[in-house]
């Protein structure tokens, strides 16, 4: 039987059923209203709660701290990050400013091996370019007294001119606060090119926004693949702090195999992995002698990221079953 969507072109039914799915947890994840529904649905957010357990540390900075220690136990770093975005609010971005600085202050306490990542948006971006920059200044302050960095996260395209921007400022006064960037986007090649020019470390990631492909290339495609190798190759070679951010096995292994043909030194480079996404990737890497990090969320803004999570990768929809039913042990499709 074949099923002609207009997204996925003609399919079996069981090969386009999985995207579809996928598709629609992403329209879920932007949809406010409905996820203020589930949030009260006491049976919905139960539901919804125990597939998300896989992919956070925690609904509380305590959970989080406990989820670290864990992760450093196994030979990894971590990077935290308490989940939330859009803060539209210049009372709301102090108080999400706050909890960061309560966030740095305590892996300082536990002496955690552990730094910050942030959106912008969730501290005042989006309600002054201004605010933004101040509160993002503050959390570098404290970091920097810990001798821990902070990486700024990427957010939706409509945002990235703002971000690198305030990325741009905060190194004229601080060369431990680092950027990511989405091989998705197009754009990438050349804001690549010019984040070598400044200090912090450079994140390269695939990208989960969802982007027209006149912005970004296809989600699933060889072109995404591609970008993803040149972008990683350019950066190894740079010997500009790096992370390469992906638990994708087959670019793992071409980074490995590159980075030993290329006889590069690799005091530079980390790989790091998401919670909840198997620990294989990360423990392979880190048994090769290189640095590996943990990418950690907290919180109870979980929701929309949960959603991206399962839907970047279409089986992730029937391990997310499972965890419902069984809770989150190790994955079974990684």
């Amino acid at each position: 039987m074949v099923t002609p969507t207009s997204s996925f072109g003609a399919q079996t039914t069981s090969e386009a059923l999985p995207l579809l799915a996928a598709d629609a947890l992403r329209k879920i994840a932007r949809d406010e209203h409905l996820k203020e529904r589930i949030e009260n649905d006491p049976l919905l957010s139960g539901i919804f709660k125990r597939a998300a357990e896989r992919y956070i540390g925690g609904s509380t900075l305590p959970e989080c701290i406990r989820t670290i220690k864990q992760v450093n136990a196994q030979g990894h770093a971590a990077t935290a990050d308490y989940m939330g975005e859009s803060t539209r609010d210049e009372a709301k971005a102090e108080i999400e400013t706050t909890h960061f600085l309560d966030l740095v202050a305590a892996i300082h306490a536990h002496t955690l091996n552990c730094t910050i990542s942030l959106d912008l948006s969730h501290i005042g971006l989006a309600v002054d370019p201004a605010l933004g920059i101040a509160n993002a200044a503050r959390i570098a302050v404290a970091a920097r007294a810990i001798g821990r960095e902070v990486i700024i996260s990427m957010e939706g395209s409509e945002r990235t001119d703002a971000i690198l921007a305030t990325h741009t400022e905060l190194c004229r006064q601080f060369d431990h606060v680092g950027i990511t960037l989405q091989a998705r986007r197009l754009r990438t090649g050349a804001d690549l090119q010019s984040a070598l020019q400044r200090p912090g470390k450079i994140r390269l990631v695939k990208g989960a926004y969802d982007e027209p492909e006149t912005l970004a290339h296809p989600r699933v495609s060889e072109g995404l693949n591609a970008a993803y190798r040149q972008h990683a190759q350019t950066l190894l070679a740079s010997g500009h702090a790096c992370s390469i951010g992906t638990q994708d096995r087959q670019q793992l292994e071409w980074a490995h195999a590159f980075i030993r043909e290329q006889g590069l030194a690799t005091d530079h480079i980390e790989f790091e992995t998401l919670l909840g996404l198997g620990a294989a990737p990360a423990a392979q890497m880190r048994d090769l002698g290189f640095a590996t990090r943990q990418y950690i969320v907290y919180g109870r803004e979980w929701f929309m990221y949960v959603c991206h999570r399962i839907a970047e990768d279409p089986p992730r929809l029937f391990q997310a079953l499972i965890d419902v039913v069984n809770g989150p042990g190790e994955a079974q499709h990684l």
